[in-house]
């Protein structure tokens, strides 16, 4: 009887809180979209045009969208976090507009530690993970930031050293 009873917990729990994660995305209507799992603010398309690395960095660091200019590039593992593996053409959920998604990969700002003149890259047709060489390779850019809401309710991370 208890087992039965722990199991109609659990499984009231579970569908209680689905629908809160029903959708991983929140489209903020101003050409952003927020990420719920991670908290972060995404362009929701790319500009459409191609860039080394070093102009793709610059590029999102002098992007200043909806009032904010702190966009940057994203890691790689920002960058796999909108990647979805069930999906192809792209491998995104809809929510994103795509270029080109035959062809498109996007640059992270992941520098490669053995092979420092290449940076990480996501093609976003199917989510494979791609070294590019920064100067000679032009995939496209989609910037990022953090979401100064999350991070002005979490305050300052605590270390418990007190720093």
């Amino acid at each position: 009887m208890k087992m039965i009873s722990c199991l109609t917990l659990a499984l009231a729990l579970l569908l209680a809180v689905a629908p809160v994660f029903a959708e991983p995305y929140i489209d903020n209507a101003d050409v952003t979209v927020t990420d719920q799992a991670t908290g972060l603010i995404w362009q929701q398309s790319d500009d459409g045009v191609t860039r080394r690395w070093q102009d793709a960095l610059d590029y999102c660091s002098a992007l200043t969208l909806t009032g904010k200019s702190d966009w940057r590039l994203p890691t790689i593992k920002e960058l796999f976090s909108i990647v979805d593996v069930t999906r192809t053409n792209p491998a995104t959920n809809p929510i994103f507009a795509v270029s080109d998604a035959a062809n498109g990969e996007y640059w992270s700002s992941t520098t490669n530690r053995l092979y420092y003149m290449t940076a990480a890259s996501v093609d976003i047709y199917d989510g494979t993970f791609y070294r590019q060489n920064k100067s000679n390779s032009s995939p496209y850019t989609r910037c990022v930031r953090s979401n100064d809401t999350l991070i002005s309710q979490e305050g300052s991370p605590d270390y418990g050293n007190g720093s």
